[in-house]
């Protein structure tokens, strides 16, 4: 019989363990909830989700479409560079900096392949991007 470790008893200064790599990205996010538009910033993002932070609470398994515009010139072709896709909040919790506001993890589903792709592109242009300039934390 095989079992698997808990992600939780790995150290916490181990190798990265999520499947797909993450950056730092500061990119505005737009959600539906309770049929109001609300704006969510990214922390860090990947093709399998964000980490974002929001002014309002959303509730844990709350699935949503956001739309997100990934900016031009960031290892993608000159199409429309709207992303829209659907996100079930994983963990919402306050924001440790920021009284009033909460940090949202979001999971992405089941992309589309296209949408997935663009994704994709995006984080490893940024993750080459900053191998070339550390300075450069995309946060611009």
């Amino acid at each position: 019989m095989v079992t698997r470790a808990s992600r939780r008893s790995a150290p916490l200064d181990g190798p990265e363990r999520r499947v797909h790599p993450r950056i730092s990205a500061s990119l505005p996010f737009a959600a539906q909830l309770d049929g109001r538009l609300v704006r969510i910033e990214t922390d860090n993002l990947s093709e399998g989700g964000a980490y974002c932070r929001s002014e309002i609470r959303f509730p844990v398994m709350t699935r949503m479409d956001v739309s997100l515009e990934l900016p031009v010139g960031a290892g993608r072709e000159d199409v429309d560079s709207l992303v829209q896709l659907q996100a079930v909040v994983v963990r919402c919790e306050p924001h440790p900096a920021t009284p009033g506001c909460w940090s949202l993890a979001l999971y992405f589903p089941a992309p589309e392949p296209d949408v997935r792709e663009r994704l994709a592109r995006y984080v490893r242009a940024r993750r080459a991007a900053v191998a070339d300039d550390p300075s450069d934390t995309g946060l611009a």
